[in-house]
């Protein structure tokens, strides 16, 4: 049977501090050697010369991540604990949607107040696709030679949807979160990549943001 370990990320650190030293893996590969697949910490000190705490702390935190099964034998003097492996195989595995479900971003979005800059055009150009939506940017600029260059700016599916809702140079300034509301767009990773493309058309002089 194959054992599959999924670690949310709260639990990486002590989850990877167990893998991380010699007495885990020395303490497994003994208890596989052993035909029951079953010792108790005292044992495992006595044969590999680590100290009964030592012994018991790891197999308990084994224990707890579920690779060991524990039972106390009643019928022996001093009730001691023994240990079992529940498998021959234990597989870890980082699974991504568990990790960006429980991950703290630790991540601010800085609600601003924004609209489209007046006099924008004919050098700013919201360039359509065939269903209406924003597909580039389009952006004239003057070169110090006195030619104009034209650059694209291609936008995501969400920066599209974003630039729907943004108000025109005569409408009140709209809050960055009530964009994304009316855009459909959740999480605090979509918002602060939006946050950022707001940062970049305002140095590019197509919206006034007001912090």
């Amino acid at each position: 049977m194959l054992l599959s370990l999924k670690p949310t990320y709260s639990d990486l650190r002590e989850f990877f501090s167990v893998f991380s030293n010699d007495y885990v893996f020395k303490i497994l590969a003994l208890i596989f050697q052993k035909p029951d697949k079953c010792s108790s910490a005292s044992e495992l000190a006595s044969i590999l010369g680590f100290h009964i705490s030592t012994a018991k702390k790891n197999l308990e935190l084994l224990h707890e991540l579920g690779v060991l099964t524990k039972k106390i034998a009643d019928d022996q003097q001093g009730r001691p604990t023994y240990y079992t492996l529940k498998t021959d195989q234990v597989e870890i595995l980082l699974d991504l949607k568990t990790l960006s479900e429980t991950v703290d971003y630790n991540i601010s979005v800085p609600n601003v107040l924004i609209r489209e800059k007046k006099g924008i055009y004919p050098r700013i150009q919201f360039i359509l696709s065939e269903n209406k939506s924003i597909k580039f940017i389009s952006i004239r600029k003057r070169t110090k030679a006195h030619r104009t260059r034209t650059q694209h700016l291609n936008l995501t599916n969400d920066e599209s949807k974003f630039l729907e809702y943004l108000p025109h140079p005569t409408m009140e300034p709209c809050s960055l979160s009530d964009l994304c509301e009316r855009a459909n767009i959740t999480g605090l990773i979509r918002m602060r990549s939006l946050y950022n493309f707001v940062v970049k058309l305002r140095d590019l002089g197509i919206i006034k943001c007001v912090e």
